[in-house]
């Protein structure tokens, strides 16, 4: 599932694009949610009903220090934001006013990963239909969004085939492989029909998902600038005709980019010299088969089988990355779990996900204020001990099963359970109230339970599939679990305090020391 939304006639409307249980793809549309905001009530001073906006709300809303505040309901997104940019300007706080639209909806909504036809929120065990494809190009020396495509390779999840689409070259021999998926190649007269036909593929499939590597930085772009020069209508790649640049990133509302290239360089930080398509797949599949090519717009005019080659090649190996190491997988069981869009949590977004996850729970409980800018501050974090040089016997090793989030669970850790009063210290001037539970503690007990419990369902897996499976879902949960210590040590995030970051790296040191 994925959801966007439009303004029609001063009116946001919700669009959820949602498979049934057969796979089917249906768009949704959802009237009558209006973005919000809160400010404290003494502040509601400041603004005025009428224009932007609809009305205020008095109702049983707190701030986590137990202000009051009072709802405030716009027209359109786009209030919200030019509402807070005045406030904050002078000086007055606002509460949950920088949540993206689309978010709120789902937060609201109790929305996770589905809904039925009466819009009430269900759990649908649907993968989502994946595109990945990769160009070639006509570079001579340095790549160029003036280069012409010469080829377009792309694999569909739902059919499992592979497609080759190349301008017409002559005869075309036998090729390498290296899977057992389908292929079928297709020549076309030129690249106007090239790019045509790709795109005719992709709103014809309806892809959840369009991926490749650096497709942000690569293939997107040189698709995009080529459509333009040939006049080839490119927004045909969105089921709302929108395609944008935007954040440093492509937008295809409608469909989910991914871009494996960000991704690994998450997953894999500092472990590999080289990130490229070819390295990765060497380095963690083993696979040496690779064309390198210098001058591709010669090779095409002498040996263009070597273009094509070299094509299928790069879409066969995020084909076996994907099989192999479940990357997708990995962060569409993440946005699952919290309940987001795929684009609000990748890559590099853990303040993302931590944050989907405080909101949803803190929803019925309290408000918490917009993001500010904070200057950040540094605090003592863990100590990591350069290693001494020579030949060691007896050698002991501790590893402690998630250190940072056990002391969260010990010490009730939270933003709202802080007193250096209370009885779970840390050390003289740090403490936690012992009572009650916090919210970050009640997250990580409810994380730390469901990973065990796909744990469990892997050790009784019957088959390769089903252990892949819930595998792959108690990695998404780890990987959750141990990214909540870092929400409070970062500073754009909306708990940003380092104070409460260093009673947890203290409390692990005095474990050691």
């Amino acid at each position: 599932m994925t959801a966007s939304y439009m303004v029609v006639d001063e009116e946001p409307i919700i669009l959820l694009f949602v498979r049934d249980r057969d796979r089917n793809r249906r768009l949704m549309k959802v009237r009558g949610f209006r973005p919000y905001f809160y400010v404290k009530t003494e502040d509601v001073k400041y603004l005025y009903s009428g224009g932007r906006i609809l009305r205020f709300e008095d109702g049983d809303y707190w701030s986590v220090h137990g202000e009051k505040l009072t709802k405030v309901v716009c027209r359109i997104p786009q209030d919200v934001k030019v509402l807070r940019e005045f406030l904050h300007k002078r000086g007055v706080l606002t509460y949950e006013s920088d949540i993206k639209f689309v978010l709120r909806f789902l937060i609201d909504k109790d929305i996770y990963c589905g809904v039925d036809e009466h819009l009430r929120p269900v759990e649908i065990d649907v993968p989502a239909r994946v595109l990945m494809f990769d160009i070639e190009n006509a570079t001579e020396k340095r790549p160029s969004l003036e280069d012409e495509i010469l080829c377009i390779g792309f694999y569909d999840s739902y059919t499992d085939e592979i497609v080759i689409l190349i301008q017409e070259c002559g005869e075309l021999p036998a090729f390498n492989r290296l899977t057992d998926k389908k292929l079928r190649i297709e020549v076309v007269e030129d690249e106007r029909e090239l790019l045509e036909r790709f795109i005719d593929e992709v709103a014809t499939r309806k892809p959840d998902i369009i991926a490749g590597y650096n497709i942000v930085g690569y293939d997107l772009p040189n698709l995009v600038a080529r459509c333009r020069k040939l006049k080839v209508d490119y927004r045909r790649l969105s089921p709302l005709r929108a395609v944008k640049k935007r954040d440093e990133t492509w937008r295809i509302l409608g469909v989910e980019v991914f871009d494996f290239f960000p991704a690994i360089l998450e997953l894999y930080a500092r472990e590999f010299r080289r990130y490229s398509l070819d390295e990765m797949v060497r380095e963690l599949l083993g696979i040496e088969e690779k064309v390198e090519i210098g001058n591709f717009k010669r090779m095409w005019s002498i040996r263009p089988e070597l273009v094509i080659q070299r094509n299928i090649y790069h879409v066969e190996k995020m084909v076996l990355l994907e099989e192999k190491i479940g990357i997708i997988e990995f962060y569409e069981n993440i946005r699952k779990l919290v309940g987001a869009r795929l684009q609000d949590i990748y890559p590099h977004r853990k303040a993302s996900f931590c944050e989907m996850l405080i909101l949803r729970k803190t929803r019925d409980l309290v408000k918490l204020r917009a993001k500010l800018e904070y200057e950040e501050s540094t605090y003592t974090g863990a100590i990591v001990l350069e290693p001494k040089v020579g030949l060691w016997r007896n050698v002991a090793v501790i590893d402690f099963s998630a250190l940072y989030p056990s002391i969260m669970r010990a010490y009730n850790i939270s933003f709202e359970t802080y007193n250096p009063k209370g009885r779970l210290r840390i050390d003289e001037e740090n403490a936690f109230v012992d009572s009650p539970r916090g919210i970050i503690p009640q997250l990580l007990d409810r994380l730390i339970e469901l990973r065990a419990e796909y744990k469990k369902k892997r050790k009784e897996a019957r088959d390769p599939i089903e252990y892949m499976k819930w595998d792959a879902k108690q990695k998404a949960v780890k990987y959750i679990t141990n990214s909540l210590y870092g929400y409070f040590g970062f500073p754009a995030s909306r708990l940003y305090s380092p104070k409460i970051a260093e009673c947890i790296t203290s409390a692990g040191l005095s474990i050691f020391f």
